[in-house]
């Protein structure tokens, strides 16, 4: 007699929400969320299938108004987990494990502190999702669906003598399907990632702004007799974006930084197997539309990601496919001004790998591109500017964009082709303008 299991969870959580505070005094806030959804299922003769998703984990959302005479120290930190497992003896195996948002502080419309200001917004995600099955198909999805952002804020307004602003999103998502007899899938993607978005900021001291984002995503599809498919996306991750403007009257620093990884693996005897990891994907470590800064500027972004796509069958074909079209930047930047020395540091890193192998089908790989034409072709800028960049002391100016593209393909028995490709440009665009010694290095280097 067959027995079918099946076991969903859905669940939402926020630490605090519609919050106005007004006050002559220091403001002392700390908003933490915390989601974490398991769901196992475990059939015997039929099929098994398992479903978490958290919709909404948000410390600190929709602050129409925060109000504060002294010093503020905010903090909003929401963390989440999402885990789904099912397996099944003779059936089909199902699992999904999805988060919809997260969010350290969003929807943050308007901040004026006196005094100092800390504000922190940190989002931290897991998401992890296992298909096993012995006579059936094993399908495995592991993604955040919508955002995950560390801290959305329209306007902040700090008179003091310092502010620091930082916001953070970390995410690890992971798939693993397996299958003896039928096939096995693995998707882990993430649809947006964000470490600050800042609309508008206007600081009286010195300003210290950070926007970073770390993500590593594992696609693990193994099968005996069927097809086995892994594919992974992170489609956008941006470290410190800025809409509007950003005005500070003393020092100012600013850091945006993206690092992820994707790995995706599939191992098949009898059939297909195929991996592919980061079409498409673009990663930015920053986005600046109008910058002022009243002494020393120190800006420092970067984005790096590295891709990895391992496919291998025994009795049919390979395909490997990494970062075809990926796009990876450090920063864009608009209008910049500085009244002192200037410091810029843009560095654009990837590593692109592809290996297929197949002893009696045909095998092929790609790395960064899929042909001898250079179509789906990946690129790397360190910094491109749309405005003028201008300090009146000093200006020193560095931008790297590196990589390696390498593609591998072998068969004993049929047809292996491999392709790889990859551009690289340190600088786009750049109008310097300074007032003593101008430095301007650049470099673009390419492995592969």
């Amino acid at each position: 007699m067959s027995v079918t299991s099946s076991a969903s969870k859905t669940i939402s959580s926020i630490g605090i929400q519609d919050l106005s505070v007004n006050t002559n005094a220091d403001v002392s806030l700390s908003a933490l969320s915390t989601a974490k959804s398991t769901v196992l299922s475990t059939a015997v003769g039929g099929a098994s299938d398992s479903t978490s998703h958290v919709t909404t984990n948000t410390a600190l959302l929709d602050a129409s108004s925060i109000v504060g005479g002294g010093d503020a120290v905010i903090q909003g930190i929401a963390t989440t987990t999402s885990l789904a497992d099912s397996s099944s003896v003779d059936g089909s195996s199902l699992t999904n494990s999805w988060v919809d948002s997260s969010s350290g502080i969003a929807d943050l419309a308007s901040l004026t502190v006196g005094g100092t200001l800390s504000l922190t917004g940190k989002a931290l995600n897991t998401i992890e999702a296992t298909a096993s099955s012995v006579g059936g198909f094993a399908t495995s999805e592991a993604s955040l669906t919508v955002l995950q952002q560390g801290i959305d804020a329209d306007s902040i307004v700090g008179n003091g003598s310092a502010s620091a602003i930082t916001g953070l999103a970390t995410l690890a998502n992971e798939a693993s399907a397996t299958s003896v007899d039928g096939a096995a899938a693995a998707i882990a993607s993430a649809d947006e990632l964000v470490g600050a978005t800042l609309a508008s900021v206007d600081l009286s001291g010195t300003g210290s702004l950070i926007g970073e984002v770390d993500f590593g995503s594992v696609g693990l599809a193994s099968s005996t007799g069927g097809n086995a498919t892994a594919t992974l996306d992170a489609d956008l991750a941006q470290g410190l974006i800025s809409s509007s403007s950003i005005a500070i009257d003393s020092d100012g620093s600013l850091k945006g930084l993206v690092v992820g990884s994707l790995d995706a693996t599939a191992t098949s005897v009898g059939g297909v197997a195929a991996a592919q990891a980061g079409a498409d994907d673009i990663t930015l470590g920053g986005d600046l539309t109008s910058l002022i800064i009243g002494g020393g500027s120190d800006l420092s972004f970067g984005a790096q990601v590295d891709t990895t796509a391992l496919a291998t069958s025994v009795s049919l074909g390979a395909s490997a496919q990494a970062g075809l079209s990926s796009a990876v930047q450090a920063l864009e930047s608009g209008f910049i001004d500085g009244a002192a020395d200037g410091i810029v540091t843009a560095q654009a890193i990837t590593n692109l790998a592809a290996d297929a192998s197949s002893r009696d089908g045909t095998a092929f790989a790609a790395a960064g591109s899929n042909s001898l034409a250079g179509a789906q072709l990946a690129s790397l800028i360190g910094l491109r500017t749309t405005d003028d960049t201008g300090f009146d002391g000093t200006g020193s100016i560095t931008a790297l964009a590196q990589g390696t593209s390498n593609a591998s393909a072998s068969s004993v028995s049929d047809a292996a082709s491999a392709f790889a490709g990859l551009t690289a440009m340190g600088i786009d665009s750049l109008d310097l303008t300074t007032g003593s010694t101008a430095d301007i290095t650049t470099a673009a280097k390419l492995v592969g």
